[in-house]
């Protein structure tokens, strides 16, 4: 919305005789300062009908952008929210939608879930975990899965039996490809702490498809007033 072009990339260069407005609400806590909730409005506004559109300039009639609403926050300690819409007040309707909460009440623990809308293209569930089972086994498991085209997206299963100086971790992803087809992938590695990783290694993937994942047997960092005591 503050961007000098609203196009992505130099192939197409926006006339920009334009004003944005917008308008922010903070929420912080009075002893900490720390920022709990956020919310903000914006919209842009033209001098003049823009002449440069994804759309002939015949069917550009108005001067005003869309509106955007974001509300985000760390709501408790443990749970923290980002939403973000669109609405298109010349038409009536929702352009997007983007709605996602995570709770992590401490490491090792994350439940994230999400939902995501783009007018006649998207419409998408994301769901993902990494949670203890018992003292030494956990879980970790993403489920992404398209209402549009009724199908999987991201499907991610898998255990991880962590020891004071070893873990073992068997994970299993099954994710769409451009091409309409499914691609599998099955990680098993075997870590010594601090010495050497054995097979295939699935920490990338874990980070990549659960946010807020943490490597459980991540050696603790000892800062070096501590090392001196």
């Amino acid at each position: 919305m503050f961007t000098e072009n609203r196009f992505f990339g130099s192939d197409r260069i926006g006339d920009a005789k334009h004003v944005t407005l917008s308008l922010t609400s903070r929420l912080l806590e009075a002893n900490s300062g720390a920022e709990r909730l956020r919310v903000a409005v914006g919209q842009r506004f033209s001098f003049k009908t823009p002449l440069v559109s994804l759309v002939t300039p015949e069917q550009v009639t108005n001067n005003k952008s869309d509106i955007l609403f974001a509300v985000l926050g760390q709501i408790t300690p443990k749970l923290s929210l980002n939403s973000a819409f669109q609405y298109n007040p010349n038409q009536g309707r929702e352009e997007k939608l983007n709605v996602g909460a995570r709770y992590q009440p401490e490491s090792g623990k994350v439940l994230n879930l999400g939902y995501r809308f783009t007018r006649d293209s998207l419409r998408q569930v994301d769901i993902s975990t990494q949670w203890p089972l018992s003292r030494h086994w956990s879980m970790m498991a993403r489920w992404n899965y398209s209402l549009q085209d009724n199908r999987i997206l991201e499907l991610l299963s898998g255990l991880e039996y962590n020891e004071s100086c070893w873990a073992l971790r068997v994970v299993a992803q099954r994710f769409a490809t451009a091409t309409n087809e499914l691609s599998t992938g099955i990680f098993v590695q075997l870590e010594l702490n601090g010495m050497v990783r054995i097979g295939s290694d699935p920490l990338n993937a874990l980070r990549q498809s659960i946010a807020g994942f943490t490597k459980l047997n991540q050696p603790a960092v000892v800062s070096s007033e501590q090392g001196l005591r």
